[in-house]
């Protein structure tokens, strides 16, 4: 029975350690997105004053 609860917790931790990368990779993917956004408002604010 120790077994079972030793594998399962060893699983788990695998799956955490699996969530956390895709939440790293997920944040750093938002961030990039953001930042373009602010690029792209920072061009479009720069063609309205030559206007």
């Amino acid at each position: 029975m120790d077994d079972q609860f030793d594998d399962l917790a060893e699983q788990l931790e695998e799956i955490q350690e699996r969530l956390d990368d895709r939440h790293e990779e997920i944040s750093r993917r938002i961030d990039d997105l953001i930042n373009a956004l602010h690029d792209e408002e920072s061009l479009e604010f720069d063609r309205d004053d030559v206007d």
